[in-house]
Order: structure tokens, then C-alpha cells, then sequence
């Protein structure tokens, strides 16, 4: 997200440089200005569920039934917004690497 703050024209006022695909002389060189602090909290898996008893289980015809969602890679928050620390980094703009999706999973388990 820092992109969006980017130099474009003379009289911005930014911290971050020009956007730049080797246009420019050393405009993806390495940079202590990308060092940044790797402390965050994310939530990687997380899964709750649902266990029904005999007892409401008579009736069906069941001998077990349960639902569960399960998800990974729900949510991170780091210094910087759309930066994953997880994520090895050269320490210049040229960035080539996926984050990890977020998967929703959703189960059903039925025993007769």
C-alpha cells in the first residue's frame, strides 16, 4: 500500500520514491528504506465445530454427525499494510512472491 503514496510528479511531497522498472538508474536497488519491523499478529488456522449428541441423534437414524468451518491464513497485521514478515524479501522493489490465500473450509461428518 505504501505505492500509493509514490513520487509522480515534481512538487510531490513523499517519502516513497518513484515507481520505477529500471527507467531510472538504481531505481530498484536495495535500500536500508525498506528495513522494517518484523513484529505482527496473525491469525494462521483456526477451526470450530459442532458435535451433535445421541440424544438428539435418536430420532435420525445417526450414530454421529458433526459440522465444522475451518479457515487458514485469516488474518495478518504488521508495520506495514500488504506486507507479510513470513515472506522472505530481497530488500528492493522487485517483489515476485504470492502471500498465502485465505482458505474457507466448511465439513460435514455423518456416521450411520
Amino acid at each position: 500500500q505504501d505505492i500509493r503514496n509514490r513520487w509522480q510528479q515534481p512538487g510531490d511531497i513523499t517519502n516513497v520514491p518513484l515507481l520505477s522498472d529500471n527507467a531510472i538508474v538504481n531505481g530498484t536497488s536495495s535500500s536500508s528504506r525498506f528495513i522494517t519491523s518484523t513484529d505482527y499478529l496473525a491469525l494462521n488456522n483456526a477451526r470450530i465445530g459442532y458435535t451433535f449428541t445421541d440424544r438428539f441423534l435418536d430420532s435420525t437414524g445417526l450414530s454421529g454427525l458433526s459440522f465444522w468451518v475451518s479457515g487458514d491464513n485469516l488474518f495478518i497485521e504488521t508495520a506495514r499494510k500488504g506486507f507479510n514478515p513470513a515472506i522472505r524479501e530481497f530488500g528492493n522493489s522487485a517483489r515476485r512472491i504470492y502471500a498465502p490465500a485465505t482458505t474457507i473450509t466448511l465439513g460435514v461428518r455423518a456416521k450411520f
